[in-house]
Formats: C-alpha cells, sequence, structure tokens
C-alpha cells in the first residue's frame, strides 16, 4: 500500500508566504519609481501646453483681434472657443487643470504681452528656463519659479 501523505504534491504553507514576501518587497522598490515617472510624464505635457500649444492658440487670436484676450484661464477658453469671428481652437478645448496642478493667464499691458503659468509635481529641468528665476513674475495667484514649482512662459 502506498504512503498517501508522500503522493499529495504541492507548495507548502512556508514557501506561499515566501513568494508572496518577495513580491510584496519588489512592488515596493518599483512603485515609488513609477509614480516619479508618471509625475514627470504629466509635468512634460503641462510644460507644452503652456510653452507650445496655448502661445499658438493666442497667436493666432492676436492675429485675428489685434489684441491678446482680456480675463483669467477660464475666461481664456471662451474667448478661444466657439464664438463669432473667434474659433482659435476649432472645437479642441484648453488644457484642463487638475487638482492643485493648475493652468493660469494673465494678460499684460493693454493684452499687448501675457504670462502663462502652470504649476509642475515635479522638480523639472524646465523651471530652469522658467520666467520669473531672475525677477518676481507673479499670475493668477502663483510666483513663478523653481521655489514654487511653477513653470511661466511670456511671448
Amino acid at each position: 500500500m502506498k504512503n498517501r501523505k508522500n503522493s499529495i504534491k504541492g507548495f507548502t504553507l512556508i514557501e506561499m508566504i515566501v513568494v508572496i514576501a518577495l513580491i510584496g518587497i519588489l512592488m515596493g522598490v518599483a512603485f515609488p519609481q513609477t509614480t516619479k515617472f508618471l509625475a514627470a510624464g504629466r509635468d512634460t505635457k503641462r510644460i507644452s501646453d503652456v510653452s507650445r500649444v496655448v502661445p499658438g492658440y493666442l497667436e493666432l487670436y492676436f492675429n485675428q483681434e489685434g489684441e491678446y484676450p482680456e480675463g483669467d484661464w477660464a475666461g481664456l477658453a471662451a474667448k478661444l472657443g466657439p464664438s463669432p469671428g473667434a474659433n482659435v481652437l476649432g472645437g479642441k478645448g484648453l488644457p484642463k487643470a487638475t487638482g492643485v496642478y493648475i493652468y493660469v493667464y494673465c494678460p499684460g499691458d493693454n493684452n499687448y504681452s501675457y504670462t502663462l503659468g502652470v504649476k509642475l509635481e515635479t522638480d523639472n529641468k524646465a523651471l530652469d528656463e522658467s520666467v520669473g528665476n531672475e525677477t518676481d513674475v507673479s499670475c493668477g495667484g502663483l510666483t513663478c519659479g523653481k521655489d514654487e514649482h511653477v513653470y511661466c512662459v511670456q511671448p
């Protein structure tokens, strides 16, 4: 007669606990790095929006209207959106702010200049090129520069 205890195959409880512990350790090491990369990716998109996409829309608006729009970020979306003679966005919307990472727009003197800014999640290298590193520039309650993680551009 066969010994039934020896014929059962499988993993022991100790082996399963060790494998689960190793997977947990690997996840603990990998997860923080993943979140840093995701935050850097979101910041890159915000910087692109502020330095390339929105200024392009503003220049089109300036060419049509002869001045930059008045107002703040919310008003900017209304001015650039579908309205008679000023449908610059072509049916697309401006980037949306999420949480504390907001976009700001401030028209300059006589609406012939502007400042665009965005609050970033990380200490991005692009902050070195931001307006406000040498002089104090504030827009929409944010102070541009490295100290506040606010990237700003001006034409």
